[in-house]
């Protein structure tokens, strides 16, 4: 009698058990909980030596303002380099142990094992951002207080994007492919766009586990996936370099090597990043769907290389 499938749950339940056991979900979730308490605690910094410094009693920020802080500190560099470290484990450690023969004794689809593998080391990545996130705003509660005159940050770097858009410079913000200057946005709104800016850097994060999920399939070694899959994003970023060099040169300026610069995996990455960041609303979109592109085009080549090649 063969033996019943394997649920996906289950499928997933066990990779988890796999990377918690050897501490890397607990390192990236911690990164994300590291970053809740730094961001905040960098505002209230900031303010407490502005005030020092005689900058006055106001305080422009509130706990949101911490919350998205975290957020931004939390997307690069180190939850990215920890994701992709814990994503290579996922995947070639079974090659490396000579476990992936066993998993296919079982009655289960390769593309479920896989899926599993891509959900638990992304989601892990998500979860990390979501903690940044939560601890940010209840750690700014504590630290920031609930309200702040926000329409002083209209110029702050960052968190400048909190200002409501009026009716009548939607037109304005279509021209400059940015949120115009105006009243400060209401409790809700910020929340929601925070919501909106958190699904935006759980995007970013994706190319990373699908480039280790195909170096896995070539290496089949933790170490050489690692090495791998960072070769690939130095390169990627050496062309990133050398293409917005290019273009954006005074003495030699070439408009398509800045177009092909903002094509790399790293500048649609910067793109979906800052535009999320800036309130730039017209960039979302390309740069998601560049995004979204390389995740879908290197995960394909990873899952046909999985259900294809041998597992022995």
């Amino acid at each position: 009698m063969s033996a019943p499938p394997i649920p996906f749950v289950g499928l997933c339940k066990a990779e988890w058990t796999k990377i918690r056991g050897r501490g890397l979900a607990w390192a990236v979730l911690l990164f994300g909980l590291m970053h809740g308490l730094v961001g905040p605690g960098m505002i209230w910094g900031v303010l407490a030596v502005g005030h020092e410094l005689g900058a006055g009693e106001t305080d422009p920020v509130d706990f949101l303002v911490g919350a998205d802080t975290a957020l931004y500190l939390a997307v690069f560099p180190v939850n990215g380099f920890a994701l992709l470290l814990l994503a290579c484990i996922l995947w070639a450690e079974d090659y490396s142990l000579g476990t992936m023969a066993m998993i296919f004794v079982r009655p289960v689809a390769r593309w479920k094992v896989f899926a599993a593998k891509a959900a638990v080391a992304w989601g892990v990545g998500v979860v990390s951002l979501l903690l940044a996130t939560v601890l940010g705003a209840l750690f700014g509660i504590l630290l920031l207080g609930f309200s702040g005159d926000i329409g002083m940050l209209g110029s702050a770097p960052v968190v400048g994007w909190m200002v409501d858009v009026p009716e009548d410079a939607f037109a304005t913000a279509a021209a400059s492919n940015s949120l115009p200057l105006g009243d400060p946005m209401g409790l809700l709104g910020r929340m929601g766009w925070i919501a909106a800016r958190l699904g935006t850097c759980a995007l970013i994060l994706a190319p990373a586990v699908a480039v280790a999920a195909l170096v896995a399939q070539v290496t089949r070694s933790p170490v050489l996936t690692l090495f791998g899959s960072l070769v690939v994003f130095v390169v990627d970023g050496f062309a990133w370099a050398i293409g917005s060099a290019w273009g954006a040169s005074s003495l030699d300026y070439n408009e398509l090597a800045g177009t092909l610069a903002e094509w790399t995996i790293l500048g649609s990455r910067r793109g979906l990043f800052r535009a999320n960041m800036d309130g730039a609303i017209g960039d979302l979109w390309p740069s998601g769907v560049l995004t979204l592109a390389y995740t879908v085009a290197f995960g394909a080549l990873a899952l046909w290389m999985f259900n294809r090649r041998d597992v022995t």
